[in-house]
Formats: structure tokens, C-alpha cells, sequence
């Protein structure tokens, strides 16, 4: 009878200790396992398109993470019209100009034509300073003895062509009148040198 106490009473304690064995393993399995973290998901934002308000700026808080993600997506429009504004500001933006005034070139050839007192000739007026007169070397050379050397001058500038007496004996004329300094031809206006009339032109 006293064995089989002893037997009884050793496997309650066996029993007992593995209990609280599972016990204590359980309590660290439970220890160990991390807190669940709920999944959240990442906002994703659109800005507007072209002609409507923008949304006032909110932060996304999160309290499982510590920073925040947010994803952007340009609406095609939105981009296009962006590209339009900068093609039409870069098409309107004009280059530094100096501190003179500004001078506006002359595009437009001009030529002088013989209408009278020579035979029929025609010259262009490809320098900015075309000489009229008797002398070989001149621009607009006119064989007349009622000539001079060199007789009158046809000037290139930024606005335009003028013509002046280059200081002839008889004068140079402008529509029949006398040039005193310069006087700027207009289409079809007649030069007068000497006997000799030209017409000047524009093309």
C-alpha cells in the first residue's frame, strides 16, 4: 500500500509540473507575438485638371507609421496646358536690347532708273552710299557734261533712303525741288542732276 502511494504521488507531481510547463510557454509564446498593425492604405491624390479650384493641402496622419507616403498623379490636361503656357512665354520673351534706341532695318532693295537726258539705264542700289555722276568709278555712272564728277548721293539708313547734293556745280533736285542738307525718297520720286532725271524706286 505504501508503494503505491509513493506512485500516486509522484505522478501528481509529474503531472502538475508538466501543467504549468505548458503553462509558462503559452504566457511566451503570447509575450513574443507582436501587436496586430492594421493595414492602411496609401491614399492616392489627383490634382485637378485645367480650369477647376485646387483642393486645399491635408495631411494624411497616420499613427502606425511614422512617415507618410502620398502618391501623385498629373492629369494629362493639366500638363498640356502647362506646355502650351511656357511654349506661348518663350515664343513672346524678347532678347535684352542695348541702351541706344532701337533701329528698324531696311528690308525693302532699291534702284535708280534713267527717265530722261541719258540713255536708258537702271542701277541698284546695293551700298549704303551710291554715287551719282560723270566720274567712272561712281555707283550710277552718267556720261553728261551737264554732270559733275560726282554729283549726288544716294544714302542707305536705318529708316529708310536718302539723297543729297555731293557738291555739284548746277545742284541736285528732288521733285523738282532743291535739296538743302538730305531729303528721304519715297517710292517713284525723280532725282534731277544736271540735265539728267532719274526715278527712284523700291522693290
Amino acid at each position: 500500500m505504501e508503494t503505491v502511494g509513493i506512485l500516486l504521488g509522484v505522478g501528481s507531481i509529474t503531472a502538475l509540473g508538466a501543467a504549468v510547463s505548458g503553462l509558462v510557454l503559452a504566457t511566451a509564446r503570447t509575450k513574443a507575438r507582436p501587436p496586430s498593425m492594421a493595414t492602411v492604405a496609401r491614399p492616392t491624390i489627383a490634382l485637378p485638371s485645367a480650369g477647376s479650384s485646387a483642393p486645399s493641402p491635408r495631411r494624411i496622419a497616420d499613427s502606425t507609421t511614422a512617415t507618410d507616403v502620398v502618391e501623385l498623379r498629373v492629369d494629362p490636361a493639366l500638363r498640356a496646358a502647362s506646355a502650351e503656357k511656357a511654349a506661348v512665354a518663350d515664343a513672346q520673351r524678347t532678347p535684352p536690347t542695348g541702351t541706344g534706341p532701337s533701329k528698324t532695318v531696311v528690308q525693302l532693295k532699291a534702284s535708280v532708273a534713267v527717265v530722261s537726258g541719258y540713255e536708258p539705264r537702271q542701277w541698284t542700289l546695293e551700298k549704303e552710299k551710291s554715287y551719282i555722276g560723270r566720274s567712272p568709278d561712281v555707283e550710277c555712272f552718267v556720261a553728261s557734261l551737264t554732270v559733275s564728277r560726282r554729283h549726288a548721293v544716294i544714302e542707305r539708313r536705318a529708316d529708310g533712303y536718302y539723297v543729297r547734293d555731293a557738291g555739284s556745280k548746277n545742284g541736285c533736285f528732288c521733285n523738282g525741288v532743291k535739296v538743302d542738307g538730305s531729303q528721304k525718297l519715297k517710292n517713284s520720286d525723280q532725282i534731277e542732276v544736271g540735265e539728267v532725271t532719274l526715278r527712284f524706286q523700291l522693290r
